[in-house]
């Protein structure tokens, strides 16, 4: 036992404790299973794997990442504790879109245009946000508590992850699963790019549906068109009517004339047209809508026109009055216009959906264009199978019907190309001639072998860094040496030298041409500071390899640039696209590209396919669907077993955070002035899996009483001393020789310490049934209740009051299980709690508790104790000063009296009374007392306030409803087969026990509710 025991837990050590078992090593699989097996702990074969959803790059962390933190690590420590190899990957997301949004806006700040700067220029000044932003979420994980491997962490910009983007491009499009095509896709004209239907914000607004006449050629009538885009109109190339509509199928087969411009257009029939809407009748401009794209396919309608251009700038199609004008600031003319000329008929007030960028907050805008696309439907069928098989299982389910009928059963081809300069670029490069070459190290590595020259690893290297844009278009050695000998952008990995060469290792490692190559380089390396002569002897070989590599062309002034065409062996220019990838491409691959594929490397055989997946609901197409997808088409295995889907944190009102209501919180602030113990606590207790959570500061300051309370009680057992019996005292601080001491002594407790006992199992067996359904917040809130209630309220005040010889290694190992099963969810205090108690090993390293074998529970102690806590709730009804004495009285039968006799003493301590006044059944009740009921018992608490009858009514009325919705949770429970087949005998028999207690409760309610209102 320790010496000094602080009289306050203090939230400042936090930090300090953390950074403690990180410099232990302690988030390691592999040290972990080390320091287990050297305290004799046993370890499981199987391993337990989270990757971390990546955080964006661009900003700080919100209220919801402490949320997904608190969650993962309480699943990450129990599975710990369980005995599994666990690891927990960080990593963070390079978010294209938002981060060049992000550095864009600071350039403009300080009157940088990022088109004048280009593009090289620009993403330095994007990598230099990036190391700055990193660091800060890297230091509020920490602040968390999250047990990530730091030493595995990853990006997906980095060396490896960008390796395995290029590598999943290439194989899905050598499959034909990747292939460029014309389709209407979602342009963002404040990001320059085209997004998914997903990233895409409907918004309903009061609108003007627009009601024009397009006059049929050489006929004196017009068809009525209604419209809300008129500024589309330029680009029309048909006018569709449903071939059944009486009103228009005469004019099926002619022409009319779009107006200003009067350019003919047929008039077509098809079963699209919603009679319904507007007139019937509707204008199909393909390059501007989807659906009009699909009607345009139908009866192959041209599509090369254009109203206006991706910045919203009329073309020249719309005639001399538009052309070159802005769209915003000219729609108005052409209402005008049209009203002039006699095109328009009238205009009316319209309430419709218009379609927002969640990037940039921009309207968005259909556009025809040239994108890359990704067929997924094959690989929606295989993730199909999956869900039927139950091969990955999502929570709650009903988000598996979501996933079916929403996503997989619907599942269009992916658009995967944007035009943003944010990486990762699409390795397509194309001739002069039009020929597409997809390039990467391997053909590389090819080439290499068919011209025998230079070094392949460092051909390879030079290629992978052109391709990630780390070296720029033409380069100096010195840019080359910096960059190789430059941190990785996954620091802690050390330099990106390091990360290829550990890279080529795992990959050539049965390859023994390659292999020496890597060794070569790696022995040069070892010698480069050993002396000036030696120095420039490597640096001249570096020198003779850099010139010799495939691809590498020198150009004057000692500096170079990368040819491909060398790569892909033709005469011709290449020249390589413009677009970059879908950042959800990149994401898609987290799970696998993470542990080092395509390298089959030993993370990846030990740790894929992860354990669980944990994410928010609202991205369970971008993050869940698509990583299953490229499980399936790349790695033949669900990338995970489960998917736990988390909801929004709201604020207290339940509306969604935002900077401009205010409502923001920072957990960092939270997490200052109650402790993050407190903040995860909140977090997590009374969650529901899917379901969005409130966030309540004030949760978090009771949540904080509760850490202190623990903590108070804890240091409250020390200063009991150490027991005299000296076998006792010789293992004191081993919590596992302790424990099978009080076993082999079970004969020695009272009622009171078994129940104790039947406490902790009881919380062992449910916190094991929940940690496998996912249902930490009834698990947390459940925790939190009994130890604050049975253990700290109750069974101290017992040991104090009525020990047995035992009692005080009771209290001792029952805290040491709580403190256990506490853990996962709060940490911080837990640890410091072991520590301070004295106990021998690391809290986060102990096995995982299991349940007790014990005599059968004596349930009257059950009964006593509701009556205690009965007692107690009546009490805050007539005084609000706990230490004011009350009288009371107990009606009960003769054999209940007499048990609560032998225990009255333990009652009135604990209820701050002097005495019990019995009542014998059937007996008139004392007037001027608030009652309840337990069981078939009637107790009573003399009011010092008028309690009306109307009040004592009302108060037994919710009371009877509360237990009724009890005893119907408790049936649930014992018809279902699963629990019944699965429970111990002892848990199946106390719901039993529980069920005619509370059936009995109801009973006396009702009773005393017929007396009062007689």
């Amino acid at each position: 036992m320790t010496q000094s025991f602080p009289k306050h837990y203090d939230i400042a050590s936090e930090q300090a404790l953390y950074q403690s078992r990180v410099d232990r090593d302690f988030f390691h699989p592999e040290i972990v299973a080390a320091y287990r097996t050297e305290y004799g702990r046993q370890n499981r074969d199987e391993s337990y794997t989270i990757i971390l959803p990546p955080p964006n790059v661009t900003g700080k962390l919100h209220i919801g990442h402490a949320m997904m933190v608190a969650v993962e690590d309480a699943m990450v420590r129990h599975a710990r504790m369980s005995g599994y190899r666990t690891l927990w990957l960080p990593g963070t997301d390079h978010a294209a879109i938002s981060t060049q949004s992000v550095v864009a806006k600071k350039l403009a700040a300080d009157g940088i245009d990022r088109f004048d700067l280009g593009r090289d220029r620009f993403l330095d000044k994007v990598r230099e946000f990036v190391v700055e932003h990193r660091g800060h979420i890297t230091g509020q994980l920490s602040s968390l508590g999250a047990t990530l491997d730091r030493d595995r962490e990853q990006y997906t910009l980095a060396e490896g992850p960008a390796r395995a983007v290029r590598y999943a491009f290439q194989s899905l499009y050598q499959k034909g699963k990747i292939y460029q095509d014309n389709y209407v896709v979602n342009r963002s004209s404040g990001a320059q790019s085209v997004v998914s239907n997903e990233e895409v914000e409907h918004r309903e607004e009061e609108g003007k549906l627009y009601y024009i006449n397009y006059f049929v050629e050489g006929k004196g009538y017009s068809i009525p068109i209604a419209t809300t885009r008129p500024e589309t109109m330029f680009a029309d190339v048909a006018i569709a009517v449903h071939p059944q509509d009486k009103r228009y199928k005469k004019h099926i087969g002619k022409n009319a004339l779009i107006p200003y411009i009067n350019k003919p257009i047929p008039i077509i029939g098809d079963e699209y047209v919603d009679v319904s809407f507007g007139t019937g009748a509707l204008k199909i401009t393909p390059t501007h809508d989807v659906n009009d794209f699909e009607v345009a396919k139908r009866h192959n309608l041209p599509m090369d026109q254009f109203a206006f251009d991706e910045n919203n700038i009329f073309t020249e199609i719309t005639g001399e009055l538009f052309a070159g004008k802005p769209v915003a600031d000219f729609k108005k003319n052409i209402i005008e216009y049209l009203k002039d000329i006699g095109n328009l008929d009238h205009v009316e007030e319209y309430t419709h959906t218009v379609p927002y960028c969640e990037r940039t907050g921009c309207r968005i805008e259909p556009r025809l264009s040239q994108q890359w696309f990704m067929n997924v439907e094959h690989a929606a069928d295989k993730c199909l199978h999956w869900l039927d098989e139950g091969e990955v299982q999502i929570y709650p389910e009903r988000y598996e019907a979501v996933a079916r009928k929403q996503y997989l059963e619907q599942i269009r081809p992916w658009a995967i190309s944007r035009q943003i300069w944010r990486w990762h670029r699409i390795p397509v490069r194309t001739s002069e001639s039009g020929q597409l070459f997809v390039l990467s190290e391997d053909d590389v590595l090819a080439r290499w072998h068919e011209m025998k020259q230079g070094n392949p690893i460092v051909a390879m290297m030079i290629a992978n860094l052109v391709a990630d844009q780390r070296l720029h278009e033409m380069w100096g050695l010195e840019d080359l040496i910096d960059t190789l000998f430059g941190p990785s952008l996954t620091p802690q990995k050390g330099s990106v030298i390091e990360q290829y060469l550990a890279m080529y290792g795992t990959k050539f490692v049965d390859d023994t041409g390659i292999l020496p190559y890597v060794t070569t380089i790696i022995d040069l390396l070892a010698k480069w500071e050993e002396s000036d002569a030696v120095v420039e002897d490597v640096a001249d070989q570096v020198i003779t390899w850099l010139e010799e590599s495939i691809g590498v062309e020198t150009l004057p002034k000692q500096r170079y640039t990368y040819n491909w065409s060398v790569v892909a062996g033709v005469d011709e220019t290449l020249t390589q696209s413009s677009d970059t990838l879908d950042t959800w491409f990149s994401s898609a691959l987290w799970p696998f590209s993470t542990l080092g594929w395509p390298e089959k490397t030993s993370d990846l055989t030990d740790f894929y396919p992860g354990t669980v997946l944990e994410t928010g609901y609202d991205i369970i197409f971008f993050r869940v669907i698509r990583m299953m997808i490229m499980g399936a088409e790349l790695t033949g295995q669900a990338p995970f077993e489960s998917v736990y889907l988390h909801g929004l944190v709201r604020d207290e009102k339940g509306r969604k955070m935002s900077k401009s209501i205010g409502n923001v919180v920072n957990p960092l602030v939270e997490i200052d002035k109650y402790g993050a113990d407190a903040l995860r606590l909140s977090l997590l207790s009374k969650s529901t899996v899917g379901m969005d959570k409130n966030y309540s500061e004030q949760d978090t300051q009771y949540y904080s009483r509760f850490v202190n309370k623990l903590w108070n009680a804890s240091r409250f057992t020390t200063t009991f001393g150490l027991p005299d019996d000296p076998g006792i005292a010789a293992v004191w601080n081993d919590v596992d020789q302790l424990e099978q001491l009080m076993m082999d002594r079970v004969d020695m407790m009272h009622d009171f310490d078994l129940w104790m006992l039947h406490v902790v199992n009881e919380l062992i067996y449910e916190a094991d049934k929940m940690m496998s359904k996912f249902t930490l917040g009834e698990l947390s809130h459940r925790l939190v209740t009994d130890i604050w209630q049975y253990y700290c309220d109750r069974y101290i005040e017992i040991t104090k009051i009525m020990p047995s010889p035992i009692s005080l290694v009771v209290l001792r190992v029952s805290l040491a299980k709580l403190l256990q099963l506490l853990h996962p969810f709060a940490p911080y205090v837990t640890t410091q709690l072991w520590t301070q108690l004295g106990f021998q090993s690391e809290l986060m390293l102990t096995p995982w508790p299991t349940q007790y074998t014990l005599p059968d529970k004596n349930y009257k102690i059950n009964l006593l104790m509701d009556i205690i806590t009965t007692y107690r709730t009546l009490r805050t009804k007539v005084t609000d000063k706990s230490h004011e004495k009350v009288n009371v009285f107990l009606q009960a039968g003769t054999d209940m009296i007499d048990y609560i006799k032998q225990s009255e003493s333990l009652v009135t301590k604990l209820v701050g009374i002097d005495m019990i006044e019995y009542v014998r059944e059937g007996a008139d009740l004392p007037d001027g007392y608030v009652t309840d009921v337990v069981v078939n018992m009637t107790l009573g608490v003399q009011g010092i306030q008028t309690i009306s009858k109307a009040d004592q009514i009302a108060t037994l009325e919710s009371e009877l409803k509360a237990e009724e919705q009890f005893v119907q949770t408790l049936r649930k429970t014992l018809s279902n087969a699963g629990f019944v087949n699965s429970a111990p005998a002892d848990v199946i028999e106390a719901k039993k026990a529980k069920m005619a207690e509370v059936k009995a409760r109801i009973d006396t309610i009702e009773m005393e509710l017929r007396r009062l209102k007689m």
